[in-house]
């Protein structure tokens, strides 16, 4: 962006007050403009041109952003991260969409999971719920069911809002959604089968924790776990690395992408501030080497929850990037990323971050 201010000859024009009474029309306004040094310039867009005495004052919007100057990191899957990176460059920083995982068919090409929802597709009630724990799962398992209608008398469970969103988005309103989005708060919540026994059909990640499936057996239930896709590492570039290793800041959403990310560039190449979705990918960092540091509460969960929220998870950033003081974060030859800890609650209020005040 290039800011254009009347204010300076060599840049625009400056149309004064008496000249503007004297125009008055929109083709004097063009002519004076055009007899001024304006085309001399190499401008492209965007640009912005003010005409008044307004460009006296300091426009310096682009660079007030809250995120201006910053860069950060996001690792999800490309066709994810859009909306992230988005808002992220509105609040003025500097994005390296760098996906670190890539989705695809599972091993079997998906043939369990067509028979699973041929089977849900009959009409024959073969199972009691749908229980789907991702956004990729509810796509992998609705590409395969005909029409929405046979989910007729089949309750469904997601896990997270945003896999709530992404049944909404397909007429299907689930029937539990539960308050902690892991695995763990489905258990809490999940109903215990009827006296006759009854069956779950859980669509998910090829490679996902056993968690899950392992306690709605112990309830009761008889649990189909079919892989509906599977994460797949993705390349880092050697350039895209090095501008990793630059940056401020860096966005976690499943433990593979930390995986991934830190067997590509290194642990101590990892930017000094880490947003984590939540406590298992916090884990996952841990395990690495990661430096785990309490820092946000509740508001990293919006990576989960619905689009809307997205922006607040950027301002909160933004807050911690423009008052953490990032050189002691990231000494040059001991360089420890501090983790972003999505709590329990959704007070959405800051800690601390290695001892400075937010």
């Amino acid at each position: 962006h290039r800011r254009v201010g009347v204010a300076t000859d060599d840049v625009a024009v400056h149309v004064a007050d008496r000249d503007a009474d004297r125009i008055g029309d929109e083709v004097a306004v063009a002519r004076a403009i055009e007899s001024a040094t304006l085309a001399d310039h190499p401008l492209e867009a965007p640009s912005v041109i003010v005409v008044g005495q307004v460009a006296a004052e300091d426009l310096n919007w682009f660079e007030g952003r809250p995120l201006f100057g910053r860069t950060v990191v996001v690792t999800r899957a490309r066709a994810q991260a859009s909306a992230f990176a988005h808002e992220l460059r509105s609040l003025g920083a500097s994005v390296i969409e760098a996906p670190t995982i890539e989705v695809v068919d599972p091993s079997d090409g998906g043939a369990a999971l067509r028979a699973a929802v041929d089977e849900l597709s009959s009409g024959t009630g073969a199972y009691d719920w749908l229980v789907v724990t991702s956004v990729n799962g509810v796509e992998r398992t609705f590409d395969h069911l005909p029409d929405a209608r046979v989910l007729a008398g089949v309750r469904v469970a997601a896990v997270g809002t945003a896999t709530a969103e992404a049944l909404a988005a397909r007429r299907i309103v689930a029937d539990l959604v539960p308050e902690r989005f892991v695995a763990e708060g489905l258990i809490e919540a999940f109903p215990a089968p009827p006296p006759e026994g009854g069956r779950v059909l859980l669509a998910r990640a090829e490679v996902a924790r056993t968690e899950l499936p392992d306690a709605l057996r112990a309830m009761g239930w008889e649990v189909h776990d079919v892989a509906a896709y599977r994460t797949a590492p993705a390349a880092v570039a050697d350039d895209v690395a090095e501008r990793i290793a630059a940056a401020d800041a860096v966005t976690f959403t499943s433990s593979s992408t930390v995986t991934n990310l830190v067997a590509a560039v290194g642990a101590d190449r990892v930017p000094p501030v880490v947003a984590s979705i939540g406590p298992v990918t916090t884990a996952t960092a841990r395990k690495l080497g990661l430096e785990v540091v309490q820092g946000l509460r509740g508001q990293l969960g919006a990576f989960r929850q619905q689009p809307r929220r997205v922006l607040e998870v950027c301002r909160v950033l933004a807050h911690i990037l423009r008052h953490a003081d990032l050189a002691a974060l990231a000494p040059e030859r001991d360089r420890r990323a501090q983790v972003l800890v999505r709590g329990r609650d959704s007070g959405g209020q800051l800690d601390r971050v290695s001892g400075n005040s937010l």
